[in-house]
């Protein structure tokens, strides 16, 4: 298996990971020979990636982070939680499911804590429409993932609630001013900033929301540098649960599509977030996070600075930049007879570098 952008997609390819629907039902099966009429509705649906299969590496199993029950039962609910925020007149009024947000998050610990590897795989997110859910969702896994491996303990379901209802307040926001394809103007950004505090203002209403899981909706846009919002705090004066939850979901929003924007890819954002670390985000924070997230994740084709081109097949915690690769073509460009596997994180292949992400 290795995964392969739906735009390279070609027919006669084989899927081998079944493509599911945001609401679980299956939008292509694992064994579907392609043809136009498949590579049409990946595109219709905006579906980014899809998993092939190679014969050269068969082997290969990409890994899921949570189950497929738990992504539908997790979508539904923040469906559930924003349709009901939005529908209401007065936030007195709102009611947030939280024993069903308890569960969700449990699920998500233990989907977690059965994974063979510590790297973090996110659900792709394939419209900007389903950004809201997709990407809390997103962030609440990979800030559990941070919190429960930084030995946590029990504030890790703090953590996990504040990630899975950080946006809640977006709810309130005008979708006319949410879903704005194109740069916001002044005062649109403006309310934009305010659900953070809306956000606070509904947590407030269920009285078994933790103070813990209050401040991370409250501060997840502050800044180590003191340029976020809503008060501008800076360094210390940030909850650290909160500074978890900023990186995650700074992570997760720039590798996801947006209404005014395409997403970045993975080793973009990663980039963008070592250059911000003890400026923009806190260092520790952010090293902490990026310990259990992939540049290049496996079954991603990639180019060395060889000329090397070849398939992740493992991704080390710490080690995100330095995958094993099993290599199927020479510096020239030639196809090998015989692919090998090479893994960037020996002694001996520390010249050898990651310099793009490609396809055959």
């Amino acid at each position: 298996m290795r995964k392969l952008a739906v735009k390279n997609l070609k027919i006669g390819m084989t899927i081998a990971q079944s493509i599911y629907s945001t609401s679980g039902s299956i939008v292509i099966p694992a064994g579907t020979v392609v043809q136009q009429a498949h590579i049409d509705r990946l595109r219709n649906l905006g579906i980014h990636d899809v998993v092939i299969d190679d014969p050269r590496v068969r082997d290969l199993v990409i890994p899921e982070s949570i189950s497929e029950r738990t992504r539908v039962e997790a979508i539904g609910l923040l469906r559930q939680v924003h349709d009901s925020v939005s529908r209401v007149t007065r936030i007195e009024d709102i009611e947030i499911p939280y024993d069903g947000v308890l569960e969700v998050v449990s699920d998500i610990e233990d989907d977690l804590a059965e994974q063979a590897s510590d790297i973090v795989t996110l659900i792709d997110c394939p419209s900007p429409d389903d950004y809201l859910e997709i990407h809390s969702l997103n962030v609440a896994i990979l800030s559990i993932a941070t919190a429960r491996r930084a030995g946590l303990g029990a504030r890790t379901k703090d953590v996990g609630v504040g990630a899975l209802l950080h946006d809640v307040g977006m709810s309130l926001i005008p979708d006319e001013i949410r879903l704005k394809r194109g740069k916001l103007e002044p005062e649109e950004m403006e309310t934009v900033r305010k659900h953070p505090a809306l956000g606070l203002a509904i947590l407030r209403q269920v009285s078994r929301s933790s103070a813990y899981a209050r401040a991370i909706v409250y501060q997840h846009h502050e800044r180590h540098d003191g340029s976020g919002y809503p008060r501008g705090l800076r360094g210390t004066e940030i909850d650290p649960l909160a500074r978890i939850v900023s990186v995650a979901d700074a992570y997760c929003a720039m590798t996801e599509p947006r209404p005014y924007r395409q997403r970045l890819l993975p080793q973009e954002a990663y980039d963008y977030l070592m250059s911000a670390a003890g400026f923009e985000f806190d260092l520790q924070t952010v090293q902490g996070t990026l310990m259990y997230v992939a540049p290049y994740p496996v079954g991603t084709m990639v180019k060395l600075n060889t000329g090397e081109k070849g398939v992740v097949t493992r991704v080390l915690k710490g080690l995100g930049t330095r995958p094993a690769i099993r290599v199927f073509y020479d510096a020239e460009g030639k196809a090998l007879a015989k692919p090998f596997d090479l893994d960037l994180s020996d002694t001996e292949n520390q010249t050898r570098l990651v310099t793009e992400v490609c396809d055959d």
